[in-house]
């Protein structure tokens, strides 16, 4: 009964139209910490309204919302975008510490997802993390089970040879475990590969076209694309029913 009084008297402070965005920031992250999901609208509304001021650890708030489907459908590829986001707003308003440390302490918490973002930035050395590779891997490696998006890192690591020898047969594996989980850039990675019988695989019509509609299905340009070299190759006319 007192947390639930202490919410309602935080939420009248929230909704006053003079609060800061500090305050709705705190609403919104006590609303979480009570029931995500059976707040998920009223959360969803406060992020929107928070990203709307440039509030950088909102827009991150909702890449991991996108990244677990807490609003709707999971879609690692609006996750990714609203990370990126994130990052630059925090780089234009001079907030990177504050989200770093926010994104690491959800990654000591467990959180796969902050374990995947902290992983993709130390491979490039983007947003104020040093570019290493290694630890990368080894980031990335600890919570692909958990996150496709780790699991098609990965797969891009092994296929480059980032951080790890460029094995083309595990980049393959990776693609393929991210794809069944909905990863559109790997689904269209390994689309590719189907094609034409390249790094190993087996051409395979088919299936690349339906790797290809997942990938356009879930909002990546490649999958369009890769359809797009499929029709005016003339691929697309054999086996059409597949």
């Amino acid at each position: 009964m007192r947390q639930d009084n202490q919410l309602k008297a935080l939420r009248e402070l929230a909704c006053d139209p003079d609060a800061s965005a500090e305050l709705r920031w705190t609403y919104v992250e006590a609303l979480r910490a009570e029931d995500p999901r059976q707040h998920r609208d009223e959360i969803g509304r406060g992020l929107m309204e928070l990203v709307a001021a440039k509030h950088a650890l909102a827009a991150y708030r909702v890449s991991v919302h996108y990244a677990v489907g807490t609003f709707s459908q999971a879609n690692t590829e609006t996750a990714s975008a609203w990370s990126v986001l994130a990052f630059a707003m925090a780089d234009s308003d001079g907030t990177t510490g504050e989200l770093q440390a926010l994104v690491q302490r959800e990654a000591d918490a467990g959180c796969p997802e902050a374990v995947c973002t902290i992983g993709r930035m130390h491979i490039d050395g983007s947003f104020g993390y040093a570019e290493d590779h290694e630890l990368a891997v080894q980031l990335l490696s600890q919570v692909a089970n958990h996150s496709p998006r780790a699991m098609a890192l990965l797969g891009k690591c092994a296929e480059h040879g980032c951080g790890m020898p460029a094995d083309l047969g595990k980049a393959a594996e990776c693609y393929q475990r991210a794809a069944s989980r909905g990863e559109p850039r790997a689904a269209a990675r390994l689309a590719g590969w189907l094609v034409f019988g390249e790094a190993g695989q087996a051409v395979d019509h088919p299936r690349a076209r339906r790797l290809f509609r997942l990938a356009e299905a879930l909002g990546c340009e490649e999958g369009t694309r890769g359809l797009a070299v499929m029709h005016a190759l003339g691929m697309d006319r054999e086996n059409a029913a597949n």
